[in-house]
């Protein structure tokens, strides 16, 4: 079954850890219709675990749907910092991003590659 209808998907606090981060990034490719996901709180990056977030972020590269995503508090640390800002040089779709609480101590790649367009919340 395919999703027509829904725009928006809250799944803060769901403990998806990097395996539903996969899924999700799966779900996203074929998806046409969400604008804005909810991924708050879901430890994707639970001990340097890094597989979840690289899917999301190959994902993110090419969907052009997604407006808003938030990835706050997920232990991205500097290495996901730096995944997701290679991922923000091919997305032109988003409008808000969430980094809060992620352990990123240099701003500067996700910055630089952010467009001006984009609200970068770090």
């Amino acid at each position: 079954m395919r999703n027509e209808t829904l725009t928006s998907l809250n799944l803060e606090d769901n403990h998806l850890q990097a395996e539903g981060a996969k899924h999700m990034a799966e779900a996203l490719l074929v998806n046409k219709t969400l604008t804005n996901i909810n991924l708050a709180d879901n430890c994707i990056c639970l001990g340097g675990e890094m597989s979840g977030l690289l899917a999301l972020c190959e994902t993110l590269k090419i969907n052009s749907s997604l407006r808003e995503l938030n990835l706050r508090d997920n232990n991205l640390g500097p290495i996901g910092a730096a995944h997701v800002a290679d991922a923000l040089k091919s997305n032109s779709s988003l409008r808000e991003l969430n980094l809060l609480k992620n352990f990123i101590v240099d701003e500067s790649q996700l910055k630089q590659a952010a467009r001006t367009e984009l609200k970068l919340q770090l």
